[in-house]
């Protein structure tokens, strides 16, 4: 919803304070201290983020005031987004260790599935559905959902992966490397859209 609202721009600050809240859980739940060049990095980072939007602030930048109003209820809707991301990889990490990381995967699927059908529901989406695939010819819509079934496929293989990862490393340290995937994302996406 805060993408939906919201310039991307707007929100990078606050996605990069996700790398320093993520540490406060596993430190009491795993007793998971990172070291003092991890967490200097993730203050890189987050300073990083800062001062690339205070630039772009003072330069000039003005929006309209809907725009304004707009970005402010998308920060809080990934305000909620970064809460709750903070304390999902722990509790991921808690019901790995007590489980298969592979079947915690495929619950943690259907859990999230469950859940986006809540939200359509609750931010009355069901319109724009119905409004999308009525729009899609027949070969459009094999198309789209062959697409849909690939993605799924390859959240599985990257949720497992991660899983997987947590039974070995700390919570910080995967959670960084997660944090690498949009460099993926932006070759996979520069070639594919080329």
């Amino acid at each position: 919803k805060a993408l939906d609202i919201t310039d991307l721009s707007y929100l990078m600050p606050f996605f990069s304070f996700i790398s320093l809240t993520v540490i406060i859980p596993p430190i009491f739940l795993f007793g998971e201290i990172p070291s003092w060049q991890a967490v200097a990095g993730m203050i890189l980072v987050v300073a990083g983020a800062i001062l690339i939007d205070y630039r772009k602030k003072t330069n000039g930048v003005k929006e309209d005031l809907e725009q304004t109003r707009k970005n402010k209820r998308g920060k809080l809707y990934f305000l909620v987004t970064a809460i709750c991301w903070t304390f999902s990889t722990p509790m991921m990490k808690l019901a790995v260790l007590e489980g298969s990381p592979i079947l915690v995967s495929a619950i943690m699927e259907i859990l999230i599935s469950v859940s986006f059908v809540f939200l359509i529901i609750i931010f009355k989406e069901k319109q724009k559905i119905k409004k999308i695939f009525q729009s899609f010819q027949k070969s459009e819509k094999w198309a789209f959902l062959l697409s849909v079934a690939f993605a799924g496929l390859t959240m599985a293989v990257s949720i497992s992966s991660i899983n997987i990862a947590l039974q070995y490393a700390n919570v910080a340290y995967v959670i960084a490397i997660k944090r690498i995937m949009p460099v993926f994302a932006f070759f996979i996406g520069y070639f594919y859209f080329k």
